[in-house]
């Protein structure tokens, strides 16, 4: 490891501190390349030093716990909290599957079509999801109309779906039997709520990535007897899944990480720019790396790069046209949730209802219901999607070629990927694609500013992915 900066090296001697008190909390609010993981690295190594030997580093994903397991090795353990969660579940899910419920299944297992409710069955049903998915991104211990959805207008509505989400919820966790999957969120929440086995064992638990946690996920870490949280704020993605920026919400000593190892000044002056449009910019200034190479401009032509886009269809779309230039690329990311959903959108353009077969299409049974709800729902991912089927009609053969991925190149010269792949990683060379909703150039402007400053995180996180070279097509 190189030599630690004066700010990483005010962050070790923290967590060394830190293990001194029967508990406790320290954190780094850092910029894009700033040396999270190696600051957390080497925390943990000087925490060994110091005589600890239980560690943990907490992940969002299994990609990054491989990641994180080769830079840690055998300094700290690495988990998601799903693992550790589905550790103390396992014995009591048998013979269940794990995965995502959807409406056709609340439906079902409630019986709703037989019941008289105050709308139609199938919205009723989402309705009950989304204050089930609330709850369970919560700290909450009981399902209150605090998790009603913002979008449900009607009170008697969203009453009578906590009652039926608390039920739910209850047939759902482990140790209930049913036939049911066992969604994910679901059994993190049933470990939350049974004092989280197991996380009070370590002597220090490493959260990286604090940005997105969700209120669950820090109310877990309060088990914990010592925790540091690294995170940065610009980069919080996952607001639509919950997550709350842990750096503001998690009082504790703060040891900022400004200086980005990644890129140089110019970069980081763009990065600043960005979030300085947020209704709430962060506390920290990003500084490039003095003398690094890095500008903003076009990407050479025939130059390799990665394209950045903020959604699939994006991907999808710039796909088809690589395609038929015959240019060397390849899609990062697992394609087989979209190409079912794209699969499933034509099956309704031919009124072929039976095929369409992805869960989330159940409850159209023909073309006309379809185009009625994406006019409704243009910025949805099925509202995009059944605009790209529409758009390339007589190319449902050259979609599934290009979703099924089978042949990728060992060496593509353009990489395509969405943002949310992107984070976390870094590039030579970066596009940022125009499917960025940070002004109406895109055919769209953010209603809201909380909505805006998603988007400008989205799009601060593009940018911040390249080492030499942003070329960015959204204006902001």
């Amino acid at each position: 490891m190189h030599a630690p900066t004066e700010e990483q090296a005010a962050f070790r001697r923290a967590a060394v501190e830190l293990l001194e008190a029967p508990r406790g909390v320290i954190k780094s609010t850092a910029g894009a390349g700033c040396g999270k993981t190696t600051a957390l690295k080497g925390a943990a190594l000087d925490c060994r030093k110091a005589g600890a030997s239980r560690l943990l580093v907490l992940a969002f994903s299994k990609n990054l716990v491989t990641d994180l397991q080769a830079t840690f090795g055998d300094v700290a353990a690495v988990r998601t909290f799903n693992s550790l969660a589905f550790e103390w579940a396992r014995n009591s899910i048998t013979g269940r599957n794990v995965g995502q419920i959807y409406a056709a299944h609340v439906i079902e297992a409630f019986d709703l079509n037989s019941k008289k409710l105050p709308i139609d069955h199938v919205h009723f049903a989402k309705v009950i999801i989304g204050v089930l998915s609330n709850y369970c991104y919560s700290s909450n211990r009981e399902i209150s109309r605090h998790h009603i959805p913002s979008w449900v207008q009607d009170p008697v509505v969203g009453d009578l779906a906590a009652k039926y989400a608390q039920v739910l919820f209850n047939a759902l966790r482990p140790g209930a039997k049913t036939r049911l999957n066992l969604p994910h969120d679901v059994y993190v929440k049933a470990w939350q709520l049974d004092g989280c086995n197991g996380l009070s064992a370590f002597d220090q638990v490493y959260m990286d990535e604090a940005n997105d946690a969700t209120d669950v996920m820090l109310s877990c870490l309060a088990f914990a007897r010592r925790a540091c949280y690294v995170g940065d704020a610009g980069q919080q993605i996952f607001s639509f899944r919950g997550s709350k920026d842990a750096m503001l919400k998690v009082p504790g000593r703060q040891y900022p990480l400004t200086l980005s190892f990644r890129f140089g000044p110019q970069i980081a002056n763009l990065a600043n720019e960005i979030l300085s449009k947020k209704t709430t910019p962060p506390p920290i200034t990003l500084r490039g790396m003095a003398g690094k190479a890095g500008r903003i401009g076009p990407v050479p032509s025939k130059e390799p790069h990665t394209r950045l886009f903020r959604t699939n269809t994006g991907v999808i779309r710039d796909a088809l046209v690589l395609g038929d230039m015959a240019e060397s690329y390849a899609i990062t990311g697992d394609t087989s949730d979209i190409r079912e959903k794209i699969y499933s959108t034509y099956a309704l353009m031919r009124n072929s209802s039976r095929e369409a077969r992805h869960p989330a299409y159940a409850f159209f049974k023909t073309h006309d219901d379809l185009a009625q709800w994406a006019a409704s729902n243009p910025l949805s991912e099925i509202g995009l999607i059944y605009d790209l089927a529409r758009d390339y009609s007589e190319r449902e053969r050259d979609l599934d070629k290009i979703l099924s991925n089978r042949h990728p190149p060992n060496n593509p010269r353009i990489q395509l990927m969405t943002c949310i792949r992107a984070k976390g990683r870094e590039f030579n060379n970066v596009v940022v694609r125009d499917d960025f909703r940070t002004r109406s150039t895109s055919g769209f402007r953010p209603p809201s500013p909380t909505q805006l400053d998603d988007e400008l995180n989205l799009l601060y996180v593009a940018v911040t992915r390249a080492r030499y070279c942003v070329e960015l097509q959204p204006e902001f």
